[in-house]
């Protein structure tokens, strides 16, 4: 018999359940079973349990990467196979098995029970490595979003202080250059700028009618030009991985929208592979269900959902009682970037930039027409304008493969 594992994994913790066989109704086993399915710690003490387990094989979910690696690495030293299921095919099975939703217990069983149905069909699951590309750049796009949001704080401590010390530069804007942070960040720190630069602003400080530069300041400008240098360094890492042959298909996809660097880093991250969001087949899950009142029967699509919720995208349930809400669900961190990305190049350029596709100018239409409409919220257009560029997306990268 081969014992599979189906780990949860949460926060601190994963929740396994360990199958030695297939069940014929999973449902009935879940409900007959729950309570021995346990919870396991991220502490060595429940590593041990874990593994005391003896499990041939694990079955895991690529999300939280962070703390699904913890686990992947101690399970691959002790020589115990790691197999990954896919956003889709999880959320397929589990519908299919009529199992609970949002439990972290019920997926765990689900992934043991996929395990044990296509023991024998690794095409069935995802190609992920957890030390692989697409890992390594959603560490660099996290650690390049904490180094940005520390050069914000910087920048307006910065300027705040320049209102009483150097008012005549408080509110001058100081353009970044390439593999080189701001001149005047640079200047207060005492690293080189150019020297008709040096000049300009010695003379400017030398006749200011503040109170001059205070050591707080200059500590403040030394750290943010240190803060800049980190992020132009990664930027560069993230670049050679971005743009690697690996991903010249999504770049392809990428550049019809315009996406910049980090962008594209933060949702090839989260979307990589694509046909993690497919079906064993290669094509996208559709369903037709029954719907309440309605004879005909609706088409779900299962792939293009589960696509958008990892873009950050999706909707999911938040029903109390008799009330039923919806609400954004997915990753935060590529909603955010495709917030800004809508926000900086779609709004700011109106599709007019010479590198626009039709793409763009689709969206830009669409943002408008929807802006234009009386009583439509900016915050809903964007959301909306968001939410019709993630299923373009999807589409133009189902075409290509």
């Amino acid at each position: 018999m081969t014992r599979i594992l189906g780990l949860d994994i949460c926060r601190g913790s994963a929740v396994g359940c360990l199958f030695e066989e297939l069940p014929d109704n999973c449902l009935g086993w879940f409900r007959a079973n729950k309570q021995s399915i346990e919870s396991y710690e991220s502490t060595r003490e429940g590593v041990e349990r874990l593994l005391a387990l003896k499990p041939d094989m694990v079955i895991l979910e690529p999300t939280g990467v962070h703390y699904a690696r913890l686990w992947a690495d101690h399970l691959i030293k002790a020589g115990v196979i790691v197999r990954w299921i896919g956003h889709a095919q999880l959320k397929y099975e589990r519908l299919t098995l009529r199992m609970p939703n949002k439990n972290d217990a019920a997926d765990a069983c689900v992934m043991a029970y996929y395990g044990h149905k296509h023991l024998l069909e690794p095409e069935y699951f995802l190609k992920f490595d957890i030390h692989g590309v697409a890992a390594s750049m959603r560490s660099l796009g996290l650690q390049l979003k904490h180094l940005n949001s520390q050069s914000t704080f910087l920048t307006n401590r910065l300027r705040q202080n320049l209102a009483h010390e150097w008012p005549e530069m408080h509110r001058v804007k100081s353009i970044a250059q390439y593999d080189r942070t701001p001149p005047l960040w640079r200047y207060i720190a005492g690293g080189k700028v150019a020297k008709c630069t040096n000049t300009r602003y010695s003379k400017s400080l030398n006749n200011t009618i503040g109170s001059g530069l205070s050591e707080f300041t200059i500590d403040h400008a030394i750290a943010l030009t240190e803060n800049e240098a980190r992020q132009i360094k990664i930027e560069k890492m993230l670049f050679h991985l971005v743009y690697s042959p690996d991903f010249e298909m999504y770049n392809e996809a990428f550049d019809l929208f315009g996406f910049g660097l980090r962008v594209r880093a933060m949702v090839l991250s989260h979307i990589f592979p694509i046909e993690s969001f497919l079906g064993a087949d290669g094509k996208p899950i559709v369903q037709y269900v029954d719907s309440t009142g309605v004879r005909k029967k609706s088409k779900r699509d299962r792939s293009l959902a589960a696509f958008k919720l990892a873009c950050g995208m999706g909707l999911i349930e938040d029903s109390s009682g008799d009330m039923v809400h919806f609400k954004a669900g997915g990753s935060a961190l590529v909603r955010v970037a495709l917030w800004q990305w809508c926000f900086t190049h779609l709004e700011a350029y109106g599709g007019k930039k010479a590198t626009d596709s039709e793409v763009c100018k689709k969206l830009v239409t669409f943002l408008h027409t929807r802006k234009s409409a009386s009583g439509s919220r900016i915050r809903v257009v964007r959301s909306a304008t968001v939410a019709r560029a993630t299923e373009m997306l999807f589409k133009e990268l189902v075409k290509r493969i």
